[in-house]
This record gives structure tokens, sequence and C-alpha cells, in this order.
């Protein structure tokens, strides 16, 4: 970008980019951080004039839409999620109270653009206009128009003249056009003449279907967001299995001496750390009650050094394992016990669906889990050489740095005393306390729903060697 426009503001338009897209759509990656300039009506195109030259009743809108690049879908769901709103049916302005004031003078308009959809802390579904109407109009290079002086793309040819189209009375229906784009548009109008039934059926069902559907998720994520209550009565929990509570003690015991170790600055970038919600989390991450660190397993390092002499698995031993040696011990000891006969959830993804469907994991087949052991020989039910620990953090959509080592799959359990708290993955919500769940974090799209209570949760995984 060159000019003004180097200093526009880049957001996070994740929730505009085409869901089949998953991974590579997360909103800390860099690709969905883009810049529209503007978005605007820029004129009407009629093309049904009666004897007296005089335009019909149905004209089309031109909305030009400019930016630094888009992403598959970015367009379409950008105007069909504002035809929605100029519709009246998805708010244009949502209302917030002050904690769970009834009082009118607590409560706060907020603009919905930038409260959730284009808030790298939330996924929600936007409203995908149909393709038909939609065309590149210019495409702009500094160092073409430096060639051109100035001229955008589509109006000069290879050698930088100028292009004129010749466009008759009848091709452009009484009116002559001049410009690529004019022509263009008309010739979109008349195609699409006969398509009208398919365009009110989809404004149908955006008002039936998609519509509603996107109301009830803004309102649920009002009311997680809300809620401040950190209360939880225990005999309404599901107890532990005996084989969580020697962890879960230990990590009980580093909380309440303030011990936990200061996360780095990767991790606290996916951790929900800006705004009222997190406020409570802020607080306790200062004082040594929350956050993120990593342990390793200093054995299964060793048997993966001496089974692949091509990789280079050398570790240096993390903060976590010379603080807690006693815990990384009990966490790599309880994976193994997870792996030994526990029931695994596991998200199954295919190339347009994702499912979770539970197993046991002495029957998991190594090739169901996309791994490349050929590559590196680490299959997933031997164990994994890292974990990470986290306390009352709640995660962001995100997807896991690096790729894991022949083991494309990870495995998530929930612990402690909370309700809520469900893992998302691209918007599938599985309940991990005490239950844990294996899933792709390098390509699949993860964060955590708001709980109350007391939250730990420990993600076993391998990631690529050096």
């Amino acid at each position: 970008r060159y000019g003004q426009l180097a200093a526009k503001q880049k957001r996070a338009w994740h929730n505009f980019a085409d869901p089949l897209l998953r991974g590579l759509a997360s909103p800390n990656q860099e690709p969905v951080w883009r810049v529209v300039d503007t978005c605007r009506m820029v004129g009407t195109v009629n093309d049904q004039f009666d004897s007296h030259g005089r335009a019909g009743e149905n004209a089309s809108v031109v909305v030009e839409v400019r930016g630094d690049g888009f992403l598959p879908q970015q367009v379409r769901r950008l105007v069909g999620t504002a035809l929605a709103m100029v519709h009246g049916w998805i708010p244009y302005e949502v209302e917030h109270g002050k904690g769970d004031s009834n009082n009118d003078n607590d409560k706060t308009q907020t603009n919905l653009w930038t409260q959730y959809f284009l808030n790298p802390n939330f996924q929600i579904e936007t409203v995908l206009a149909p393709a038909d109407r939609l065309y590149l109009a210019d495409s702009r290079f500094h160092f073409e128009e430096s060639r051109t002086s100035g001229k955008g793309l589509f109006e000069t040819d290879i050698c930088g003249k100028v292009i004129h189209l010749n466009v008759t009375k009848d091709d452009a229906t009484a009116t002559d056009h001049s410009l690529p784009n004019e022509w263009i548009q008309c010739t979109l109008s008349r195609q699409l003449q006969g398509g009208q039934s398919l365009e009110d059926r989809w404004l149908g069902e955006t008002r039936e279907v998609a519509a509603p559907r996107i109301g009830r998720s803004i309102h649920q994520l009002k009311q997680q967001t809300a809620s401040s209550s950190t209360f939880i009565d225990p005999i309404q929990l599901r107890a532990a299995s005996p084989m969580y509570m020697d962890v879960l003690n230990k990590l009980r015991g580093i909380v309440t001496g303030g011990k936990w170790p200061e996360t780095s600055v990767a991790r606290s970038s996916v951790i929900l750390q800006s705004g009222e919600a997190a406020a409570p989390q802020e607080t306790m991450m200062s004082s040594g009650k929350a956050g993120s660190f990593t342990v390793i397993n200093p054995q299964r390092i060793r048997e993966l050094q001496q089974t692949n002499t091509n990789s280079d698995y050398t570790t240096p031993v993390p903060l976590g394992n010379q603080l807690f040696p006693e815990l990384a011990e009990a966490i790599f000891d309880l994976e193994r016990n997870i792996l030994s006969g526990s029931q695994l959830g596991t998200v199954v993804e295919d190339n347009e669906s994702l499912r979770v469907v539970a197993e046991n994991s002495m029957n998991i087949d190594s090739k169901d889990d996309n791994s490349n052991d050929g590559a590196c020989g680490v299959g997933w039910n031997t164990g994994s050489t890292h974990c990470a620990v986290n306390c009352n953090a709640q995660f962001t959509p995100h997807v896991d740095s690096g790729r894991g080592a022949g083991q494309s799959l990870s495995v998530i359990v929930g612990l402690g005393d909370y309700n809520g708290g469900e893992l998302m993955v691209e918007g599938i919500a599985s309940d991990i306390r005490y239950q844990p769940l294996r899933f792709n974090g390098w390509t699949l799209r993860h964060w955590t729903n708001p709980y109350q209570g007391e939250r730990f949760s420990l993600v076993w995984f391998t990631p690529e060697p050096k």
C-alpha cells in the first residue's frame, strides 16, 4: 500500500471469509487482517425503459467496495450482512447493560460491526449474498499506474494505451456506455432479469432462517460476556474421576501459592485480555493465579531422538519443568492413563463438515489421524512430547502455531469446578470437563466459551522438530 492508504487500520475479517477455509481464516493469522477503504453506493442500473425513455420500477443499486485485497466470500458476506441490517432483520446496534442492572441509564448502544463481526475474539456467522452480481471492477498496482500515467488496470491494454469499448445502442439498451464498468453492470443486469425468483428465495431464507440464527448467536454472546458470577456449587457438578485428582491438587496448590508462571507473549496474544469480561482474568494473571505455561516429557523426547536420527528433537527444559517437576511427571502419567483406555471424543473433519465421535483410544486406527508417520515416525497413541497447562484462561479463536510432528491431533481435557467453558472447534461445542477430546488444533479454529468458576485445561501435543 502506498500514500494515505498505508495508514488505514486493518481489521479482522475472519467472520466474512469462506467457512471452508477453517484455520486458514483464523483471526490469529495475518491474511485475515485486511483494510476496507470504502463500501458505498455509487449509482443504480436500470435496463428497462418505456417508450418515452423513462426508467421502469425495478433498479439495481451498485455498491462499490474498495480495499487492499479480499478474502474468498468477503465482499458477498459484507454486502449480504449489510442488506440484512437495512431490512431490519439483523440489528445495527446492540444494547449492553452494566452487570445485571435493569436501569436504562446504565445501558449503552454498541455498533454490531465492531463489537462482534470484526472482533477477533468472536466467531460468528454472517450472511452470504448470491455471487451472480459480483464482479471485479478494477485492481490498482503502483508499478502499473506508473507505467500507464495513472490509468486503471482495465482502462489500458498491454501497451498502456487507453481502451475504448464500441458498444452499440442495442447492446446498451438505449444508453451509450463508454466505460467498461457501466457496460458490465448493464450486461449483468440483463442476464439476471430471469433470476428474480432465485433472489427472492434467498431474501426469504435470509429473513426467515439465517438472520434469526445470527440474532440468537448475538444474544448468546451478550449473555456470556455479561455474566460475571464466579461462584459454583460443586454439588451441581459431575464428580472428577480419581485419576485426575493428583494433577488437579498440584495445580490448585500452585494457584493458592500465587506461583503460576508468567504467560509468554505468543500465548498471551490468544487469551482474552481486553474488555470488562476479561478484567478479573487480567487481575488473576498478574497475581500468579492464571495464565498458561508448557511442560515437556523428557522420556518421550529421548525415545524420538533414538528412533528419528534425521530430525532434531533437542528441546530446552522449560521453566515449567524446572519449577514443578512433580507436576510435569503427573501430567504425562495422566496422558498415559487416558490413552490406555479412556473414551475419547474426536473431532472428525471432511471437506465440508465436522462431527464429534466417541471412541476407545485403544481402538483408534493410526491411519485415521491424518498423520505423516512415514516422515517422523511419531504415532499419536504413543504419547506426546509437550503439554500446555492453562489456568482460568479464556482463549480467543485461533489455530496453533507450527505443525504437529506426524501427529496432526492434540488431546485436551478440562479440570476443576466450573460451568460453561466448552471447547469450540469451528463452531462445534464440546464439554471437555473430565472428558478428553482430540482435534486438529493446527488447522481448525478453536476457542473457549465463557465460564464461571475454577477452570484448568491440559493440551498434549507434539510440535514439529527443528
